[in-house]
């Protein structure tokens, strides 16, 4: 113990009396270190807010989808329960844009055109007035609840409620504002406009659907239901299984857990290069090291070092370059993750297991670089070393 402690003491004597050198020497590792941590955390970040998104979407979700050419209706999405019973609510959707005009404001919001069951299965709520309810989807009335933005941008300090407003060239009734919901389904509720989908058929002058929305009995009948609608629409569609996309949202979630790994190991094996671009800078100026140092390592061994004791020297000088250089490369990682986290509006997700494994592969990176110039020294004749100049 006391002899490894000797060999620490010497090994940071050495890189203190070069500082400058020393700290060029752990720039690669600590610009490596700081990177893994950095960009591993902020896929993660990433990874977790668009999680967070599909979640809140609502719970146990089925997503259908016309696919090119395939024509969806109102009377296709009171047959999805027929179809299943394990499907226990399902509606239709209209996707479309306008301006949205009050007074002399007007703000373009996309148009949501839905029916009563949209809070339910979409878990959204009301802040202020009533959601759209199936008597307004019975008489096609021309009312609609607006986003939590859209009442701040257009309405400023006004009560929408009750006040008429221009939407897509027709008068309606502000009926409700929805409380904030923020992004989801790459669209931020927010913003967006909610009429009955009868009323959007008569403003778009379609029975075209953009989608059907399906919520199942229980999580873990997602993925059969998914697989059961498939085959009816293939089989509808005369065996195009590309008729109609059925997707849960227990599948999104693997697609993202999935592009979260590959995004993961991409960020990870580019940051890992700058670790080993550090480890080949340390090895260069170790082997400048030991040939400044032959006389010294000459003495050394004349007076009855070892080959381990010489070894284990330099050996312990380029581990503890690596280690000081992933030390602050780990506080400079964590200060960059905050820093990404805040710029892109996520929280800041800095698993300890990244941390440890960049921290390991440094001290790695100081094994396997260090051990050629440290086996170098450690076996230099003697004699030859004290001749030399």
């Amino acid at each position: 113990m006391r002899k490894a402690l000797h060999i620490l003491a010497m090994a940071w004597q050495s890189i203190t009396a070069h500082l400058a050198r020393s700290l060029l020497m752990m720039l690669g590792v600590t610009i490596g270190v700081a990177a893994v941590i950095a960009l591993v955390s902020a896929g993660n970040g990433a990874s977790a807010q668009v999680t967070q998104r599909i979640e809140s979407l609502g719970a146990n979700l089925l997503f259908i989808n016309p696919g090119p050419g395939v024509q969806l209706t109102i009377a296709d999405a009171a047959l999805v329960p027929r179809v299943t019973p394990l499907v226990t609510a399902a509606m239709p959707v209209i996707n479309s844009s306008g301006q949205l005009v009050y007074g002399g404001t007007a703000q373009g919001a996309p148009i949501t055109g839905v029916d009563q069951l949209w809070p339910t299965l979409r878990n959204a709520s009301v802040a202020r007035g009533r959601f759209i309810s199936s008597r307004d989807v019975a008489q096609d009335a021309f009312v609609t609840d607006i986003g939590a933005n859209v009442a701040a941008t257009v309405f400023g300090g006004l009560d929408p409620l009750g006040q008429r407003v221009r939407l897509a060239g027709s008068t309606f009734t502000v009926i409700g504002v929805m409380a904030p919901k923020g992004a989801a389904y790459g669209q931020n509720q927010d913003n967006v406009v909610f009429i009955p989908v009868t009323t959007a058929e008569i403003l778009l002058q379609t029975d075209q659907i953009s989608a059907i929305d399906a919520r199942v009995r229980a999580p873990q009948d997602a993925s059969y239901v998914a697989d059961t609608l498939t085959r009816y629409y293939t089989v509808l569609y005369q065996g195009d299984a590309q008729a109609v996309q059925v997707s849960s949202e227990d599948a999104l979630l693997q697609t993202v857990q999935s592009n979260r790994r590959t995004f993961t190991y991409l960020l990870g094996g580019t940051a890992t290069i700058s670790l080993i671009v550090g480890g080949i800078g340390i090895m260069n100026i170790m082997l400048v090291s030991v040939s400044e140092r032959t006389r010294e390592i000459g003495l050394r061994k004349a007076v009855g070092a070892k080959v381990g004791d010489v070894l284990g020297q330099f050996l312990a000088e380029a581990v503890a370059l690596s280690a000081t250089g992933g030390l602050l490369g780990v506080a400079l990682g964590l200060s960059g993750a905050g820093s990404v986290a805040r710029l892109a509006g996520w929280h800041d997700v800095v698993l300890p297991s990244t941390v440890l494994i960049a921290l390991g592969f440094s001290l790695l990176v100081g094994v396997v670089f260090g051990a050629y110039p440290a086996a170098r020294a450690a076996h230099l004749d003697p004699i030859d070393a004290l001749r030399r100049d």
